[in-house]
């Protein structure tokens, strides 16, 4: 989603695209609500960067004029979120953080917090799917984030982070005999 500033007395704005920062730019989009300050690109290749110009414009006696046009700016799609990662206590100090295998994940990066809320403070990045984090307090709630990478034509691209998802440390059951 592109977004910019209102512009005073505008009439509206056209979007310009490009798949080279230096390379042509295509008009793509008019948006000439008033109230618009927003654009969603659905015509972008996946993981390719792209690149947006936006000007304003105002029409006075059916005579279009053009301000200049914004900074350029870059955008590029990313894979979705996790959903089904898991946090777990392997014991009263530690936790299992687990990414179910795909063979398209290159890298994996958790994120934790005290609060679901954060703020997180970004661990590692590890070519591990499972991870352990240890010397923990017992009893008490932790939150994770994770977010992976995958390698594509375009380079290395990052999904955003999960949500937040939380475990706590606890004992292990005891081995009871008779």
């Amino acid at each position: 989603k592109l977004q910019w500033t209102q512009v005073l007395s505008a009439a509206g704005f056209e979007v310009y695209r490009s798949t080279s920062i230096d390379g042509t730019y295509e008009k793509i989009a008019d948006v000439s609500s008033l109230s618009a300050s927003s654009f969603v690109d659905i015509g972008r290749t996946l993981y390719q960067p792209t690149y947006y110009k936006v000007r304003a414009y105002v029409i006075t006696d059916d005579t279009v004029s053009y301000g200049p046009f914004s900074e350029t700016v870059v955008g590029q799609t990313r894979p979705d979120p996790l959903t089904n990662a898991a946090v777990t206590s392997v014991n009263h100090t530690t936790l299992q953080l687990t990414v179910p295998t795909d063979a398209r994940i290159v890298s994996v990066q958790w994120a934790y917090s005290g609060h679901p809320d954060g703020p997180f403070k970004e661990l590692t990045e590890s070519t591990n799917l499972i991870q352990t984090v240890s010397s923990l307090f017992t009893g008490k709630t932790y939150y994770y984030k994770v977010r992976y990478a995958i390698d594509t034509s375009y380079g290395r691209v990052y999904s955003e982070y999960s949500s937040a998802i939380s475990a706590v440390p606890v004992p292990i059951a005891p081995t009871v005999s008779v």
